[in-house]
C-alpha cells in the first residue's frame, strides 16, 4: 500500500467539495493539525487502562473528526458544512473537567519511557498548535465555523 496518490498533484490538494488549494494553505495546516491531534489521542487511548478515560478520549476523537471535516469544508464548497454545535464545543471543553483538574490528565512527560501521561501531554501540545493554526486561518480572512474558532477559557 502506498501513501502517495501518484496523481502528480504539483503541491495541490483537494478540499471538501472539490476545491483545489496549495498544500501549504492555512486551512490544510489547520485540519491536518486536528488530524494529527486525533492520531496522538489514538496512541494515548491505546495505552490507557482506565475505561472511563478511554471512553472520554474516544468521544473527543469522534468530535475531532467532525471539527477536521468542518475545517476542510470552506464556505464556498459545494458540500454542506458539517454542523459543529455549541453542545459539541461544551462537550469537548468539558471532557477533562468533569471529575479531575486538567493537569491531572496531562502530567509532566515521563522521563524514562513512553507512558499514558506522556501521550496525553503530547496531545495537549498538538491541541494548542491546532488552536494557533485555526486562529491564523481566521485572522487571514477565511470563514470558519465560529464554534471551531472560539477560544474557551482554560479550566483551573
Amino acid at each position: 500500500m502506498s501513501i502517495a496518490t501518484k496523481r502528480g498533484d504539483a503541491g495541490q490538494t483537494g478540499l471538501a467539495g472539490g476545491i483545489r488549494v496549495s498544500k501549504s494553505s492555512l486551512r490544510v495546516e489547520a485540519y491536518g493539525t486536528v488530524d494529527e491531534l486525533n492520531s496522538v489521542l489514538g496512541i494515548a487511548r491505546s495505552q490507557c487502562k482506565d475505561e472511563n478515560l478511554c471512553a472520554r478520549t474516544k468521544a473527543i476523537q469522534l468530535e475531532l473528526f467532525r471539527v477536521g471535516s468542518g475545517l476542510a469544508t470552506p464556505s464556498e464548497s459545494r458540500k454542506p458544512q458539517v454542523p459543529i454545535t455549541d453542545e459539541m464545543v461544551e462537550g469537548l471543553t468539558g471532557q477533562f473537567t468533569k471529575s479531575r483538574r486538567w493537569r491531572d490528565y496531562f502530567p509532566m512527560v515521563a522521563a524514562r519511557r513512553a507512558s499514558r501521561g506522556s501521550f496525553y501531554d503530547h496531545a495537549r501540545t498538538v491541541c494548542r498548535r491546532a488552536e494557533r493554526c485555526v486562529v491564523r486561518l481566521v485572522e487571514s480572512g477565511e470563514t470558519v465555523n465560529p464554534n471551531v474558532s472560539r477560544v474557551p477559557e482554560p479550566p483551573v
